[in-house]
């Protein structure tokens, strides 16, 4: 015999057109047997084939009032059971009040829970699931998605540039998996992130700094900031004569050249103004220090029209003036060509240079050792006459 509950509900699915397979599936994962299911499917789809032959009923020897009662009764029980059937089959509808409020539902794997959004049905499938993870679909969208424990996910099922859902997978226990549903309403902002230029290679680290433009106070799709580099030392910014442009390069004792012109006025010593045509290079770290090369490139002065009334005056004539200054030329002309590297904390570099672009030349000859200054241009008697100026007249200006 075919159980009477097996059979109710085979006709009830085959009523709905759901597969044979997975009416199949379903009841062995309740645990009814294959042989039955079988009888059950062929009995719902060939009744014909297992009807009993029938007996000529005996109603003389029974009451007609007794029968009619007992069939009214089995037809209200087929009923009952059919209705409690189609109630437990039926997946479970979240009402639009609780959807809006917020609620959780608990579904096995191939369980689905349905909601109104938008004025239209959806569903909420569970594919599958892991130790923390579930697999679920949304239709009619067919949104496909991995949930992992304690993620929050939020869609736009009508396309309209607004969130409309929110899920939350809260928990996993006993092949259930516990999931939240809420209907929400949050305008979507897209990110737009700007960036500034990576920074100078330093301690193999470039940076940089990165700000959304939206202010979206998400950073999903946020640009990275920070990457590995490589100083190439062969690669040398010519800042021509920005001043600026090799000071900034200072900053981090990054590879860079300059050709600075600049003029000391020693009027206040010997009523004479120099000018100067100097060729700064940052050469890179040693020791902790940045390394600044520099070379004369020209150098020379003349007296100024004081000075030369002076020298008039004191009994001098113009051509031995000119004389005087050709021979203090002659001198200076001998340090072209000179050269040197001193070596700098990165922050007195940038001092030094800060000073060099007002026009400060501020210094000492003690600073030759401080900053471990070698090479020919020390040597020369331009340098020491301009150390003597800047040390011993406070006065001396530069421009």
């Amino acid at each position: 015999m075919v159980d009477s509950k097996l059979l109710e509900y085979v006709k009830i699915c085959l009523s709905r057109q759901i597969p044979l397979e997975k009416i199949k599936q379903d009841l062995l994962k309740e645990g009814w047997l294959d042989a039955d299911i079988d009888k059950a499917i062929n009995l719902a789809n060939n009744p014909q084939d297992y009807l009993p032959v029938p007996k000529e009923p005996e109603i003389k020897n029974k009451s007609p009032k007794i029968f009619f009662i007992l069939l009214g009764v089995s037809i209200v029980i087929l009923i009952i059971l059919g209705v409690l059937l189609f109630i437990i089959l039926s997946p479970t509808k979240i009402s639009d009040n609780a959807l809006s409020q917020g609620t959780s539902t608990i579904l096995k794997e191939s369980k689905e829970v349905k909601f109104n959004l938008n004025e239209e049905e959806h569903s909420l499938i569970l594919n599958s699931m892991s130790a923390d993870s579930a697999s679920i679909t949304i239709q009619p969208e067919l949104i496909n998605i991995i949930l992992n424990m304690g993620e929050i996910q939020k869609f736009d099922l009508d396309s309209d540039g607004t969130y409309d859902l929110l899920i939350e997978l809260n928990n996993i226990t006993s092949g259930k998996a516990d999931i939240y549903i809420k209907k929400i309403s949050e305008v979507i902002c897209t990110e737009n992130w700007n960036c500034t230029e990576w920074d100078e290679c330093a301690d193999a680290i470039q940076t940089r700094v990165c700000n959304d433009l939206n202010n979206c106070e998400v950073e999903e799709n946020k640009p990275v900031q920070t990457q590995e580099c490589q100083v190439v030392f062969s690669r040398v910014t010519n800042c021509r004569a920005d001043i600026d442009c090799f000071i900034n390069k200072s900053q981090n004792c990054t590879l860079a050249n300059i050709t600075y012109n600049f003029t000391v006025d020693l009027t206040p010593l010997v009523g004479w103004v120099q000018n100067h045509n100097y060729y700064y290079e940052i050469k890179g770290f040693e020791n902790d220090n940045c390394m600044l090369y520099n070379k004369i490139l020209n150098v020379n002065g003349s007296y100024t029209e004081a000075q030369r009334q002076s020298l008039l005056e004191g009994g001098k004539n113009e051509t031995e003036i000119n004389q005087s200054e050709q021979e203090s030329n002659d001198a200076l002309s001998t340090a072209i060509g000179k050269e040197s590297i001193c070596r700098y904390p990165t922050d007195e570099l940038v001092e030094m240079l800060e000073g060099m672009k007002v026009g400060d030349f501020s210094g000492s000859s003690e600073d030759v050792h401080t900053y471990n200054c070698t090479g020919s241009l020390y040597e020369s008697v331009l340098v020491n006459i301009t150390y003597i100026c800047v040390g011993n007249l406070t006065n001396c200006s530069v421009s």
